[in-house]
């Protein structure tokens, strides 16, 4: 029987185990690319005045409440921080600083507004901190130029595996998880993505026979059933070198699919992307070695070599995939049905679950003193879409509750209280009441570490 020392240094060699730098490097670069076309689309779109600087009101993290736009100019100045380091970093030039100020910026964004959170915002948060671990730039960066500028002899083009495998494992996780998360009753039975079918079906320029068979049940099961089958496989696919060309295939089917029926952004791009990492570790630069024959090629050195950093490396990727699969869990600590009271919703993979079309919501504010009640025009303080969110989601309605109170409370309203109306379809259910009428909600607080009871049950 092995010692836990021998198992230990057996882990160890495998995740130390150098290996060819270039998928790594690949990815870095499409990465990188992939972030500066989406960091231009909020300058050219407007995005950065409309959402960050013109906004009366942001919904901030539990956990992160200081994180405010930047006054004047400065969300300009930090989306160019995000667009440059990008830049940067699809370069290669000063690889793990490039990705910790993209990463650091980026982040500062996504905790902006907790009502715009997207699995996919989320996932980039993800890579890029990765980014500013592994050794990305050893293949086709200029840090890599730079230094075989001053060491000719330079047999530094190769990485320790785990530095790939990292990676491979948090795309493996956002894919089975999100697997996971569909075998449920209602993605089982067909919904939402019966009533999400009818969109592509009757878009202009839809052909008559694909709108007849979105709009068939055999339709909606094959979407249904099919994507469950996808992302649970899909890792299993990729790992295995005999069926990664068909894993290829299906993403890249799977993804485009995904972006002309939805319109989800630039989260397809970056999963088909992360397919190359994938591949074989040598395969790019195989790639370049036909394309460009005369090209300088850096010569492999794959003989293992000791590392001190051995004991760091099993530590980090340890906590960080125990974290990673443990989070995602998380609702189970919660009461009720976690796509209607949305505790343990975000940061755990569970894409395109729920439909909440059908939303009404009104604040009441009631004066101690006088004992009138009033409807809270809503208008003076949110975006349309900051409200379809808030509709939608507990922990946004108690938050905006709070911030009402000490609104009024400055307007001269002595200890206001707070009370919300709301009715809730989920998923094409009758709608419901989502937050108990009765409750002043100035008096209740959210805690992402246990159930609100003001938060009321899902009638099935």
């Amino acid at each position: 029987m092995k010692k836990s020392s021998e198992y230990l240094d057996s882990a160890g060699a495998f995740l130390m185990r150098p290996v060819d730098a270039s998928t790594l490097g690949a990815f870095r670069f499409i990465f990188g690319i992939l972030m500066v076309g989406s960091t231009l689309k909020y300058f050219y779109k407007g995005l950065i005045k409309s959402y960050y600087i013109d906004s009366k009101f942001l919904f901030t993290y539990d956990l992160f409440p200081w994180v405010t736009p930047w006054p004047g100019d400065g969300m300009y100045y930090l989306f160019a921080v995000i667009g440059v380091s990008a830049l940067l970093l699809a370069l290669g030039l000063f690889c793990r600083l490039s990705a910790a100020a993209f990463f650091l910026s980026y982040t500062y964004v996504f905790l902006l507004e907790k009502g715009a959170y997207n699995n996919h915002y989320y996932f980039i948060c993800l890579i890029a901190f990765l980014f500013c671990i592994v050794n990305s730039g050893r293949w086709m960066s200029l840090d890599a130029l730079w230094k075989r500028k001053f060491d000719p002899d330079s047999q530094a083009v190769t990485v320790p595996y785990w530095n790939v495998l990292i990676i491979k494992t948090q795309v493996f996780i956002v894919y089975f998880y999100g697997g996971i998360a569909k075998l449920n009753l209602d993605w089982l039975n067909g919904e939402p993505m019966r009533h999400w079918l009818e969109i592509p079906a009757g878009r202009e320029g839809t052909p008559a026979f694909a709108a007849r068979f979105l709009e068939s049940e055999f339709g909606v099961y094959f979407f249904s059933y099919g994507g469950v089958i996808f992302e649970l496989s899909i890792g299993f696919l990729l790992i295995c070198r005999k069926t990664r060309l068909l894993a290829f295939g299906l993403i890249f089917i799977f993804n485009l699919t995904n972006q002309w029926m939805f319109k989800i952004g630039i989260f397809p791009l970056l999963m088909i992307a992360t397919a190359v990492i994938f591949l074989e570790p040598d395969t790019p630069r195989n790639f370049i070695k036909k394309c460009l024959p005369r090209l300088k090629q850096d010569r492999l050195d794959l003989k293992p070599r000791p590392s001190r950093f051995r004991k760091s490396a099993i530590s980090f990727v340890s906590i960080y995939l125990m974290i990673q699969i443990l989070l995602p869990f998380r609702h189970w600590l919660y009461e009720g049905h976690v796509s209607w009271t949305e505790e343990g919703q975000d940061f755990a993979w569970r894409m395109k679950l729920r439909d909440k079309g059908e939303c009404r919501l009104g604040f009441f504010a009631t004066n101690r003193e006088t004992g009138e009640t009033s409807l809270i025009p809503l208008g003076r303080f949110l975006a349309v879409r900051q409200f379809i969110r808030m509709c939608q989601r507990p922990h946004m309605i108690i938050q905006f509750a709070h911030f009402l109170g000490k609104k009024l409370e400055e307007e001269g309203i002595s200890n206001p209280i707070i009370t919300a109306r709301t009715l809730v379809s989920l998923n094409y259910r009758p709608p419901q009441s989502l937050i108990d009428p009765d409750v002043n909600l100035t008096e209740e607080e959210y805690s992402v570490f246990k159930h609100s009871k003001w938060i009321l049950p899902l009638k099935e």
